[in-house]
């Protein structure tokens, strides 16, 4: 059986049951086609390189593997960087199709044949995915470590800018540090990625143009009008999720990105590139 330190992303889309049960076949083609979509999108430069991406889907569920056994610690920061705006395009277009996600990002060793994989940061992912009350995708513990050890983010620790949200979205894309409800208690604070941010800047990219917070309301609430909440766990986590909305884009402004702190990220990542090929 082959070993292989990776990170794992565990989603799977909310309320299908009662869509499974009323048309099998026909939830099954529109997420087949969902899924043909996350392939594309390794290959959309816009979202940098996925090319050793693996993924595997089954009934209402999607199980990303990055392999990074071969990286650099430089090239892993990069990674990580790349994973949320990944999770970021997979939530958007989800939305945009009437499919919710829920989902948590892990990493560790990871044990797999050719008959599936195996280890303690895919039960992780599985459980932080099912302890979350929201539409949306958390970084379990396990990534919180993996973040802080990165060599990137301890120099920024040292040079006392970590409170910086604009620099946090250089080194580790659309994510955020917040209070997310979960069902063992009432919030837990972890890293969690940012899409209603990325689905706004999309929004008024490509089509409408508008206040982020209100087109990103907007874009959630055609969901709920085609897909009501049809209990009370349903309703909890569909304002979980607007909560969220508006925390991202009412109190939690980012700045644009200063020409002195890109440099400051630039020089460093170049400066720890070198230190490791000494």
């Amino acid at each position: 059986m082959a070993e292989e330190l990776s990170y794992i992303a565990y989603l799977d889309i909310l309320g299908t049951r009662s869509l499974i049960q009323a048309n099998p076949l026909d939830f099954a083609k529109r997420f087949e086609q969902f899924v043909r979509l996350v392939e594309d999108g390794k290959n959309t430069p816009q979202l940098r390189s996925h090319h050793q991406l693996r993924i595997r889907a089954f009934q209402d569920s999607i199980l990303l593997q990055w392999p990074i056994g071969s990286l650099s610690e430089n090239d892993r920061n990069l990674a990580l960087l790349n994973i949320s705006h990944f999770l970021c395009y997979m939530l958007a277009n989800g939305l945009d199709r009437n499919l919710a996600l829920r989902g948590a990002v892990s990493c560790g060793t990871v044990y797999q044949s050719a008959h599936g994989i195996y280890g303690p940061c895919v039960s992780s992912a599985a459980h932080w995915h099912d302890n979350s009350e929201w539409i949306g995708v958390v970084y379990t513990p396990e990534m919180d470590k993996e973040i802080q050890s990165s060599p990137l983010f301890q120099k920024a620790q040292q040079h006392a800018i970590l409170s910086r949200p604009d620099f946090l979205r250089q080194i580790m894309g659309p994510v955020v540090r917040y209070e997310m409800p979960v069902k063992e208690a009432p919030t837990s604070t972890l890293w969690v990625v940012d899409w209603p941010r990325y689905m706004a800047e999309q929004i008024r990219s490509t089509t409408k143009s508008g206040a982020p917070a209100e087109l990103a309301h907007e874009c959630f609430g055609q969901f709920c009008e085609n897909f009501p909440p049809q209990t009370e766990a349903a309703k909890l986590k569909h304002q979980n999720t607007r909560d969220f909305i508006d925390f991202s884009l009412r109190k939690n402004p980012i700045p644009e990105m200063s020409l002195k702190m890109w440099d400051w990220t630039r020089q460093t990542r170049q400066s720890i590139r070198k230190d490791k090929n000494r």
